[in-house]
């Protein structure tokens, strides 16, 4: 009788050691887990973050979606941002439209070919919102650059080259970032890179997060 116990015990164990060894093959070969030596030459198994499977513009998306929830707008063109990526697409600046209870909050004017209108009602929102209050703003396009700089949103020396310009918070005072997209970014997002403006917005949300 209890050799039948131990033989059945011993099956039991056995089936759960190739059911652990099948798991862990998974895991390894799916890049989850790595099974080595260290340095000192002892046996480690490291079990890895998802994380480590996505490539950077891909981790920035997800921390906006999780540690740091960050609300997007989007005002003119199309970003053609990634499919994981949560933003509002917006036909109006307005009180309405630009709700929002997250810490950071992103309003992105894609005019990149210059075919969205900006009234003076737009720029008085927008100077509510951004010069005023905590909102960033990602500009990107030629057509208004010279109302931003009449109503103290960019200065004159973003127009020479530039297609567009940034403004981010920081210790309490706007900062505007120039030199984001050009002729050569505008190029190289047509032929080669169509996720180039979304990486760039990514980026710079990037670097709100990091400075707050």
């Amino acid at each position: 009788m209890m050799q039948k116990v131990i033989k059945i015990l011993l099956v039991i164990i056995g089936s759960i050691i190739v059911i652990i060894a099948l798991i862990t093959a998974t895991l390894v070969l799916t890049g989850n887990v790595e099974i080595g030596f260290d340095s000192n030459g002892n046996f480690q198994v490291e079990i890895k973050n998802n994380n480590d499977n996505l490539d950077s513009y891909d981790q920035i998306i997800q921390a906006t979606l999780t540690t740091y929830p960050t609300d997007i707008f989007v005002y003119g063109e199309d970003c053609k941002f990634r499919k994981n990526v949560k933003f509002k697409q917006i036909e109006k600046l307005s009180d309405e439209n630009l709700k929002s209870d997250k810490k950071y909050k992103v309003i992105v004017f894609n005019d990149l070919y210059d075919k969205t209108d900006l009234t003076d009602d737009d720029i008085a929102v927008l100077k509510k919102y951004v010069l005023e209050g905590d909102y960033a703003l990602f500009y990107t396009g030629r057509k208004h650059m010279d109302a931003f700089i009449a109503k103290g949103f960019a200065t004159e020396h973003v127009v020479e080259g530039d297609i567009g310009f940034a403004l981010r918070h920081s210790g309490g005072t706007v900062i505007e970032t120039d030199g984001l997209w050009d002729e050569t970014s505008l190029e190289y997002y047509e032929t080669n890179n169509p996720e180039l403006l979304g990486e760039s917005v990514f980026i710079f949300i990037e670097r709100i997060i990091r400075e707050d």
